[in-house]
């Protein structure tokens, strides 16, 4: 168990590797023969972010949805 929790990772964990991918390719950390290899792995980390924050999205407005009170029943 202890080991699964360690291997875990947020969506903000997540995003700050994406910037911080941002942060050295602006600062010219990788070689040209890198940056294919590293710009698809931005590619992917930057999907993941997306999509987990449209799915965060998407289940707040459902929230939200569910405690309207209708009130044209009455």
């Amino acid at each position: 168990m202890e080991n699964q929790a360690q291997a875990q990772l947020t969506i903000n964990e997540i995003a700050a590797a994406l910037q911080v991918i941002d942060i050295v390719t602006s600062r010219g950390a990788f070689r040209g023969d890198e940056l294919s290899q590293v710009g698809g792995l931005r590619d992917k980390f930057a999907a993941f972010v997306r999509a987990a924050q449209e799915a965060q999205d998407a289940e707040k407005a459902k929230q939200s949805e569910e405690l309207t009170v209708d009130t044209s029943a009455g």
